[in-house]
């Protein structure tokens, strides 16, 4: 199942090329007499699903093998994969067969046939296959593995392992039991410099002081992506304009929900006109605390205080202990979704052991599997996500490929008898993750490339976004916490003091709109002459967002700008204002959820975003149900 030594990965990386070499060499040379949708396409479609499947375990282990060695071989065999990839993509001799082969029988095959068709043959146009010509060709090829080698150098200098010297004066606020497995020196912690420390040191430092220094710190070790993304956007703006596109901005949009990079700006301006009213007030509120300038080291510190001040629930983390949160989660997901979860004891060896698997049972019938892999340890990928790693598959036969993914965490450890203990944003993010663990599995297609979430990446977001909601409902605060040494689940009077806090949200998005327009300028038609120029325009949004007092920009570390998320950040906002659209006609309501599931979910991206949409709303998504929550609050 999985690759956990290096020669293994070599192989598996070998094995796909070699495969793939020889599918297209296979289908190719059958005579256009003798072709049909099934010896052609629908292999094309099969060996794609297996071989991607491989590629995923390939590049995941990037992110989670404990061993160093194995973490960079299977980068390297990232890099020739994404390489050959690329040079498929732009040969004008598989474009040419393809869009033969379609011409031919497009008006016999069903609609599913069709969007792969319709999908394949835009994945070729926007590498530039279509131009047959030798020169350009070799051009894009250039220029894309440069834009892959840029964008792992960026991901190296985040991964990049470095320690803060901190003491304990400087770390109060900060959880205790956050440093008790942290190398410490005559009274000193050298605390690792990774997301799983920095956000809780962030959220808790009482010294602003520290705040900074570990800011400064956590964007030092990547000060350099500031000049890699200088190179990486200038390359993608010459792809662009290369292909034909006004600016990277619009080739990434072209085939999203938004279309256009104009529109995206006309979206984040009109949620910037709902928002500022109550950014405004919260802002108010925390200059009113700190009675100073808020700087970019202090925004989420002064939410996590006001949430905490308001509280006023000693160590409520207490309450909400993981293994409970989960089996609370997937009992609830289950009854939701008509699944049945289990965990399960795979057959084979798991890349860590911490690591747990489940099985997801849809009418008795195996759907899907998901791992968890939820602690936090040296060398593993840094945050929280989802990683699909099977897609999905119901073929023409009715036999079902089962969906594989895992959410990788880095929530605390548990030590002794003190289980892993969460935040109640920690209980938000697990309902996120699961949003896409479900939409993955229950996503099924007859073309890999149509199940799951493989959707518009401004919709991508919405089914997790809407989950989140689920955890601010009273019933269910109600049952999730639970003290881990007690029993007892919090009162109602603490419960409802959590779902006021929910407004300590509208500095946040704002600051989402700033890093969002950021994402546009620089993946505009807008050219800079040097990094200087560049970093001008990125610190005046910065300030106008309240993103303010960086010695190193934020853009340092924003993963998204290399990630498939780039000029796309805006999805968040996007996927959120129609989240509470729809959870507002979900709220409490069996039957909307079956519906929600059948008309959104099931269909994987066997249909545009927008028309799923408009099956389960009766009307087009508007931002009506998002306004009415900021006013809720305030």
């Amino acid at each position: 199942m999985w690759y956990l030594f290096t020669h293994e990965i070599n192989n598996a990386a070998n094995y796909v090329i070699e495969t793939l070499d020889n599918t297209y060499k296979n289908i190719m040379e059958i005579s256009p007499s003798d072709q049909n949708f099934d010896n052609t396409m629908r292999v094309l479609s099969s060996t794609y699903a297996v071989l991607v499947s491989i590629v995923n375990k390939i590049t995941f282990m990037k992110f989670v093998h404990p061993d160093e060695d194995v973490r960079n071989v299977a980068g390297d065999a990232e890099i020739k994969l994404g390489n050959y990839f690329s040079d498929i993509e732009t040969r004008y001799d598989i474009y040419e067969f393809i869009c033969s082969v379609c011409k031919k029988m497009y008006n016999d095959i069903d609609a599913d046939d069709k969007r792969y068709m319709d999908i394949l043959i835009k994945t070729f146009i926007k590498s530039g296959a279509n131009i047959n010509d030798k020169q350009k060709t070799q051009q894009f090829k250039t220029m894309r593995e440069k834009m892959c080698r840029l964008c792992n150098e960026f991901q190296n200098n985040m991964n990049s392992y470095s320690e803060i010297e901190l003491n304990k004066i400087e770390l109060d606020g900060v959880p205790e039991f956050l440093f008790l497995d942290v190398k410490k020196i005559k009274g000193k912690y050298f605390v690792p410099l990774t997301f799983e420390f920095i956000s809780q040191i962030i959220s808790h430092a009482n010294n602003e002081k520290t705040r900074k220094k570990v800011n400064e710190a956590y964007k030092s070790k990547s000060a350099n992506n500031i000049n890699i993304l200088f190179e990486l956007t200038n390359i993608r703006r010459r792809y662009a304009k290369l292909l034909g596109y006004t600016s990277y901005a619009d080739y990434i949009l072209e085939n999203y929900m938004v279309k256009t990079s104009s529109a995206v700006l006309s979206f984040l301006g009109e949620i910037q006109n709902d928002l500022k009213e109550f950014y405004l007030k919260e802002l108010d509120i925390v200059k009113s605390i700190k009675k100073d300038e808020i700087y970019v080291w202090d925004i989420e510190y002064y939410a996590v205080k006001n949430i905490k001040d308001n509280l006023n629930i000693p160590h409520v983390e207490e309450y909400f202990f993981m293994d409970h949160v989960l089996n609370v989660i997937l009992k609830d997901l289950s009854l939701l979704f008509n699944i049945q979860i289990k965990a399960d004891d795979p057959p084979y060896e798991m890349w860590h052991r911490d690591v747990k698997e489940y099985i997801v049972l849809s009418n008795d019938k195996l759907v899907g599997k998901f791992a968890l892999d939820l602690f936090a340890r040296a060398g593993k990928f840094g945050s929280c996500a989802c990683f699909s790693i099977i897609d999905r598959i119901d073929d023409i036969n009715g036999v079902t490929v089962p969906a594989y993914c895992v959410l990788v965490g880095n929530f605390l450890n548990p030590r002794g008898e003190r289980p892993s203990l969460l935040q109640f944003d920690d209980v938000q993010t697990l309902y996120h993750e699961f949003g896409h663990i479900l939409h993955n599995i229950l996503g099924g297609a007859k073309h890999s490339i149509l199940s799951g979430n493989h959707v518009e990446l401004d919709f991508i977001e919405m089914p997790s976004q809407l989950l989140e909601n689920l955890c601010w409902e009273f019933s269910n605060i109600k049952s999730l916490s639970k003290h881990w040494q007690t029993g007892t689940s919090l009162c109602d009077d603490d419960i409802k003091k959590i779902i006021a806090t929910r407004k300590y949200n509208c500095i946040k998005l704002y600051t989402q709109i700033g890093l969002s327009m950021i994402d546009q300028l620089l993946h505009s038609e807008h050219t800079f002459d040097n990094v200087k120029e560049m970093m001008k325009e990125v610190l005046e949004i910065e300030t106008r967002y309240g993103i303010i007092g960086n010695k190193i920009s934020e853009i340092s570390i924003f993963e998204h700008l290399i990630s498939e998320y780039a000029a796309t950040y805006y999805g968040y906002l996007w996927s959120n204002v129609y989240a509470y659209d729809l959870y507002s006609v979900l709220r409490g309501s069996k039957s909307q959820w079956d519906k929600y599931n059948e008309l959104i979910i099931s269909r994987g991206g066997t249909k545009d975003a927008g028309e799923m949409l408009y099956d389960f709303l009766n009307r087009n998504p508007n931002n009506e149900a998002f306004k009415r929550h900021l006013k809720n609050f305030f």
